[in-house]
């Protein structure tokens, strides 16, 4: 019935423009409209559900029979934080204030991770390529360990307290050590370079040297050195870590040698050769309000921790002084270490000075023996005055008063023998240049 009405309309629509014109066309549409509107209202009363086609029961029978269609919520796109665990990679300019601030973190979290960190600031000195790795249990951070090298991470777990704890982690990996050999053309460190040195390991013999000879005025052409290093690798992946075993320099009236025995350097009559520390940093006599110790009970918290450094109790403004040559590492502030600054000493060694009142140097300035760096103080968080002394050998606090003893030492008669067979063992490997040695 429907189709045979549109044909009915159609050929008046077409008479209409034939007769009519424009005036015509209008009433056409408006009739065609109209009736269309009609034979859809009779279809609907006329004819039942029955005979409406397959095609349109089939998508009826498919619609959920519910009065109201709610919109399913949307799922917010999955971030960092709602991981189960996930990882960031540090880039330029990052702190660890930044990236917790990225990820929406609370400032309790932050300051938590700050009081755990005290002790190892390992969180201040964060740089590009290191790895945050972050754990979550119920919807809560529970870990976070941070991977500087394959070899080195920290790891800060939290308590049922809230509180975290921080652990350092050192994977021993692989250490293989390779000799290099070569005559100086133009300069010490391109002939080092040269033979297949980093220039991380070049200035570390310098450093290591700068008291013994010139490097810029001493070394001339022609001169021969023999050198072996130890590098560290985790499965098979090397982690940047380098150790200076032993050297020698060649020159026409002198050989001028140091050899790694027992964390310390040595030249071939058992004298060491490292740069000499000040036992202490300040001048007069202050007694020790808190030594070093690997299990202290914690004066505010009552918590036992490790304490990696020596308390001298300085009253607030006394001078403080550098205990040994270097160069300015790092001068910050921290919530909890308060104002600091830390000297880095050659490639073995490196100092810390916390709860400062003042600093009077800056990052990348050079330090001698005896120059005043800071006034002590008591930022941070801290019961009373004083001064947090720390030295550090390899990477690694330690007793400063004990480590600065060694630095002054001479090797004993009993001491010597063991000492002059790791010196002979050093020198044949200077007859392998260039084959690695596999070390645990």
């Amino acid at each position: 019935m429907r189709s045979i009405d549109l044909l009915y309309h159609i050929r008046l629509f077409l008479a209409s423009i034939d007769k009519k014109g424009q005036v015509g066309l209008g009433l056409a549409l408006l009739f065609i409209l109209f009736s269309w509107v009609l034979g859809y209202i009779e279809l609907s009363h006329l004819h039942p559900p029955a005979e409406i086609t397959p095609l349109a029961i089939d998508i009826s029978a498919n619609k959920p029979k519910t009065k109201s269609r709610k919109k399913a919520p949307q799922k917010k796109a999955k971030t960092p934080r709602d991981a189960v665990n996930f990882e960031y990679t540090v880039q330029s300019g990052d702190t660890f204030d930044r990236i917790t601030s990225k990820f929406c973190f609370d400032k309790k979290l932050y300051g938590a991770l700050l009081e755990a960190d005290k002790d190892l600031l390992a969180l201040d000195s964060l740089k590009p390529g290191f790895r945050l790795v972050f754990e979550q249990s119920n919807q809560t951070i529970s870990r976070i360990v941070l991977i500087l090298n394959p070899a080195k991470k920290v790891a800060y777990t939290r308590q049922t307290n809230g509180h975290f704890i921080a652990e350092p982690i050192s994977i021993k990996g692989d250490w293989k050590s390779i000799a290099l050999t070569n005559s100086v053309e133009h300069s010490f460190s391109r002939a080092m370079v040269k033979a297949g040195a980093s220039a991380q390991e070049v200035n570390e013999i310098q450093q290591l040297l700068k008291y013994k000879i010139n490097f810029a005025k001493d070394i001339q052409k022609g001169d021969r050195f023999n050198v072996l290093i130890a590098r560290q690798f985790v499965d098979g992946e090397p982690t940047g870590r380098t150790r200076l075993k032993a050297i020698q320099l060649i020159k026409k009236h002198k050989i001028i040698e140091a050899y790694l025995y027992k964390g310390s350097y040595y030249d071939a009559k058992g004298r060491n050769v490292e740069q000499s520390f000040d036992l202490k940093p300040f001048k007069g006599d202050y007694r020790i309000s808190s030594h070093f110790s690997l299990r202290r009970k914690h004066p505010v918290t009552g918590q036992l921790k490790p304490h990696y450094g020596t308390d001298y109790a300085l009253p607030t403004g006394t001078p403080v002084y550098a205990t040994g040559d270097g160069e300015v590492a790092r001068v910050t502030r921290h919530q909890y270490a308060g104002l600091y600054v830390e000297i880095k000493h050659g490639p073995q060694f490196k100092t810390r000075y916390l709860h400062l009142s003042k600093a009077l140097v800056k990052p990348g300035q050079k330090i001698t023996r005896g120059m005043q760096i800071a006034r002590s103080g008591a930022t941070g968080r801290i019961t009373a005055a004083h001064l947090h002394y720390e030295f550090h050998v390899n990477g690694k606090p330690v007793n400063s008063i004990k480590a600065t003893a060694v630095s002054h030492r001479t090797l004993n008669d009993q001491e010597k023998p063991l000492f002059v067979q790791a010196m002979k063992s050093h020198r044949a490997a200077f007859t392998q240049p260039k084959t690695l040695i596999s070390k645990r």
